[in-house]
């Protein structure tokens, strides 16, 4: 498979901060095989050694192996300190 990506990353505010990823992993030996891929992470400094993220991992496989899902989806969230 080869992959192709495109990535987002920001500073939306003070506070807020943005990362995304998504990937497109064509088989090109076979078109109709394809992966499609997302991380995304979103950062909020609540103090200055304080932090809040939510993130989400996506994914779909057109042809999964037998008996797994073409797609799901991970959600995690998270707390950090600093010291």
């Amino acid at each position: 498979m080869k992959t192709n990506y495109f990535t987002i990353n920001g500073q939306i505010t003070e506070y807020v901060s943005i990362n995304n990823t998504i990937y497109f992993q064509p088989d090109l030996n076979n078109i109709n095989d394809y992966r499609f891929l997302y991380d995304g992470e979103l950062e909020l400094n609540i103090k200055k050694n304080f932090k809040f993220s939510i993130s989400v991992n996506f994914r779909y496989d057109n042809e999964p192996h037998s008996g797994t899902s073409k797609q799901y989806i991970v959600l995690n969230n998270g707390i950090s300190f600093k010291f």
